[in-house]
C-alpha cells in the first residue's frame, strides 16, 4: 500500500506512481522489445512456412501455401476463390499463383 501524506492545508496528496508500477517510458521500451521479438518469431516461422510450401507436391502447394496467408494477401485470396470458386483457386498450378 502506497503512503498517504498530508499537507498543510490538509489535503490528501497521493504519492506519484504508475498503473502497474510501470513509467510510461519503461512501458513504452518493453512494448517495443516485445515487438522487435514477435517480428523476429513471425519472420523464422514466415521462412519455415515456405520452405515446407516448397517441400509440398505439387498439387498441394497452393493449398498449403494459402492456407498460412494472413491480413491483406488472405483478403485478395478471398476475393480470388470467391470469383472463381475454392475447388478451381486451390486446383491452380503455382506458376499461375506466382502470377497474381
Amino acid at each position: 500500500d502506497a503512503d498517504i501524506e498530508e499537507d498543510d492545508d490538509a489535503e490528501i496528496i497521493f504519492p506519484y506512481e504508475f498503473v502497474g508500477g510501470l513509467a510510461p517510458w519503461a512501458l513504452r521500451r518493453d512494448l517495443e522489445a516485445l515487438l522487435k521479438q514477435e517480428r523476429i518469431r513471425e519472420a523464422e516461422s514466415e521462412s519455415s512456412r515456405t520452405e515446407i510450401a516448397f517441400e509440398c507436391k505439387e498439387k498441394d502447394r497452393v493449398k498449403f501455401a494459402m492456407a498460412t496467408l494472413r491480413g491483406w494477401a488472405l483478403t485478395c485470396w478471398n476475393g480470388r476463390t470467391k470469383a472463381m470458386g475454392i475447388k478451381a483457386a486451390n486446383n491452380t498450378p503455382w506458376s499461375e499463383v506466382k502470377k497474381w
